[in-house]
């Protein structure tokens, strides 16, 4: 992590979603207000708004994913929760996941295998 994006996790800013307001990503302004973020820092923000944007669906989707759910526990895991984590994915994903490790690596994984 480069160190400018190391300082904003001291100022409290250590997800994407901390970048949300309402579900709305928030404006420099709104940032350098509430985290005391540099303004020199604007660059970095439009990198992270533009991904968000475009890179994520956290705008359509804001709730906790599974993993969040476990990691903002209170020190004591919820075996419902942890078991809803490792079944995240689907087989479909699955399915799709081999045939792109199939095609990159340029290798034959047979079903048994996978």
């Amino acid at each position: 992590m480069d160190a400018g994006f190391k300082e904003w996790a001291k100022r409290g800013i250590v997800r994407l979603k901390d970048l949300l307001s309402e579900d709305v990503i928030m404006t420099s302004e709104h940032m350098i207000g509430n985290f005391g973020i540099p303004t020199q820092d604007f660059f970095r923000y439009l990198q992270l708004r533009h991904y968000i944007s475009h890179g994520t669906t956290i705008i359509e989707h804001p709730e906790l994913s599974p993993t969040e759910k476990l990691s903002k526990k209170d020190g004591r895991m919820s075996v419902s929760l942890f078991y809803e984590a490792l079944n995240v994915t689907s087989p479909a994903d699955l399915w799709g996941l081999k045939g792109t490790w199939k095609k990159e690596l340029s290798v034959i994984i047979d079903d048994e295998s996978w």
